[in-house]
């Protein structure tokens, strides 16, 4: 087997570090893992709660978890509807019965599944077991946090790596993270590795983070980084998560990021059911379209007409390889069928794999 591989910190990493976390200090979602995590009492040992985060790591696993998505919107429930009471008799069938029902949650058999055996686990002797690496992380986590209680956490989450289905590298550090009992190893998820690709010097490949070696070995370059930018890594971590969408590139931060300020807008136009659409603005040459319900009109019909007249060359190409005939229907006249306006500023469009024209990828700008 070949050794993990080595990153190697620079002063720049160092420095972009310590400035996101200073333009990002007074972001809610910062200001709550410092409470949750730093700040404040250590947390006592409650079955249900480590159950619900339990649940919460099966459930955010190759899906997304962003606000207003079915897995946010189920977990964000007044009354958690898969609490040990609900699931005690036949967990696995309650699990994937109650998520199909809710709507919008992949992969609720396998989800469902996971949660049978881990209950069977805990229920058997993993109770004790887990309660006991609890309180061990809480005696840390009730002191000023210290370097060296980086190596206990590493095993923690190794221990829940090891023990709980469904359950790897990543969220075995998000879970200890979400129960607010870690400092130092934090969950690698898509956002925080493309804020690190776009700013750092190294290049993190996500499709490696499923081995245990590998992700340890980005983990200790990131606990490098963040001990001379003099930042805990779980406020680094929250800090790159909350900048994510803007991937940290346009702060001028050094590493192998580009600054994406002089490259063409593109605008991704996804399928969407009915639901209040977002207001979009400050395109060029785009009418801001209102919040209206899907049945609703969209905007005035004077701006539908100036920008339909206008719309020169708009059209939706045909997939690649299929060049005879025509190049594509006019976008105007799906508009105007859809009675559905889409800001943006492209000429050109890729019609993408999916049976729903509107579904397409703008690639070029006037």
């Amino acid at each position: 087997m070949s050794p993990p591989q080595s990153f190697q910190a620079t002063q720049v990493d160092v420095e972009c570090v310590r400035q996101l976390l200073v333009d990002r200090k007074d972001d809610p979602y910062v200001c709550e893992r410092l409470t949750g995590n730093v700040l404040g009492p250590a947390p006592k040992f409650d079955r249900e709660r480590f159950w619900y985060v339990l649940m919460g790591c099966l459930l955010t696993t190759q899906q997304k978890s962003t606000v207003g998505y079915p897995v946010d919107r189920f977990l964000s429930l007044s009354e958690f509807p898969l609490t040990l009471v609900h699931c005690r008799d036949k967990v696995e069938d309650v699990v994937e019965e109650t998520l199909t029902k809710f709507g919008g949650i992949r992969m609720a058999p396998t989800i469902g599944h996971r949660a049978g055996v881990n209950h069977v686990w805990l229920e058997e002797d993993g109770w004790p077991r887990i309660e006991r690496w609890f309180g061990r992380l809480a005696l840390h986590r009730a002191c000023a946090p210290h370097a060296n209680h980086a190596k206990l956490e590493r095993e923690a989450a190794r221990f829940a790596e090891v023990r709980l289905e469904g359950i790897g590298p990543k969220q075995s550090r998000n879970l200890w993270q979400w129960l607010g009992l870690t400092r130092y190893e934090t969950p690698l998820d898509s956002r925080v590795v493309g804020w690190i690709n776009a700013n750092l010097s190294v290049k993190v490949e996500k499709e490696q983070l499923g081995d245990q070696r590998y992700y340890e070995c980005v983990m200790d370059y990131v606990q490098e980084v963040c001990r001379g930018a003099g930042v805990l890594p779980c406020m680094w971590d929250a800090a790159a998560f909350d900048n994510s969408d803007a991937l940290g590139s346009q702060q001028g931060c050094g590493g192998n990021g580009h600054d994406q300020r002089d490259r063409p807008r593109t605008l991704e136009l996804l399928q969407r059911t009915a639901r209040r659409w977002p207001l979009l603005r400050g395109l060029r040459r785009a009418v801001d379209v209102p919040a209206l319900s899907e049945n609703g009109r969209r905007a005035d019909a004077a701006a539908f007409q100036q920008t339909l007249d206008n719309s020169q060359g708009l059209r939706l190409a045909q997939p690649a390889g299929q060049r005879r005939g025509r190049v594509g229907v006019e976008l105007s006249g799906v508009l105007r069928i859809r009675k559905l306006l889409i800001p943006g500023t492209a000429t050109k469009a890729k019609k993408a794999p999916l049976p729903d024209p509107l579904y397409v990828y703008c690639t070029k700008i006037l």
